[in-house]
């Protein structure tokens, strides 16, 4: 239902059922401060660890709601599923009034090498008292999030050989005894 025929049908159902002429609020969720979609890279990862999250507010946007009307998350998927782990925050049932935020984390946690890819989308809907009515936010589900990454096998993290190891050792030796000749 375009944006449009939701604002009609919020008229109609409030004539017909004897509540106050009110529209349909239109309402979204964004994402701050980039805009939708958003593009979450998260460089290099090894391969079977997790990145530390990085955090992603969703904010809640209505156009002709009244007071107590407030945007419900009621799904958000990651897909494909696998290499990117959503943290605590913004789960579905989530309610947000008109610029309310949430905090949205994901972590990269890639389950192979190579660039690793996914989208993060949602589906929401205005739960509205003027017309007490629940209608789809606009393009819900949309695109929220790209998210990318590259996996890295653990054979390519450079070691630093026997010499390294050896050059390594001498130099914090080095350092120690510094730091004992000026006590």
């Amino acid at each position: 239902m375009d944006r449009t025929s939701r604002m009609l049908f919020g008229m109609v159902f409030g004539i017909c059922c004897g509540q106050a002429l009110a529209a349909a609020p239109i309402g979204n969720i964004t994402v701050s401060p980039w805009g939708n979609p958003a593009n979450v890279v998260f460089g290099n990862q090894a391969v079977g660890t997790v990145s530390a999250p990085q955090n992603t507010t969703l904010t809640a946007t209505l156009v002709g709601g009244g007071p107590g009307d407030a945007v419900q998350i009621d799904a958000i998927a990651v897909s494909p599923t696998g290499d990117f782990v959503k943290g605590a925050g913004c789960d579905p049932s989530t309610t947000l009034p008109h610029n309310g935020t949430c905090n949205f984390p994901t972590s990269f946690a890639p389950s192979a090498a190579g660039p690793r890819a996914a989208v993060v989308t949602i589906t929401c809907q205005v739960v509205s008292l003027a017309t007490i009515v629940s209608v789809a936010c606009d393009n819900s589900p949309h695109t929220l999030l790209n998210l990318s990454g590259n996996g890295i096998a653990l054979s390519q993290i450079p070691s630093l050989g026997r010499t390294g190891v050896t050059l390594l050792a001498l130099a914090l030796f080095a350092l120690a005894l510094a730091r004992l000749r000026r006590v």
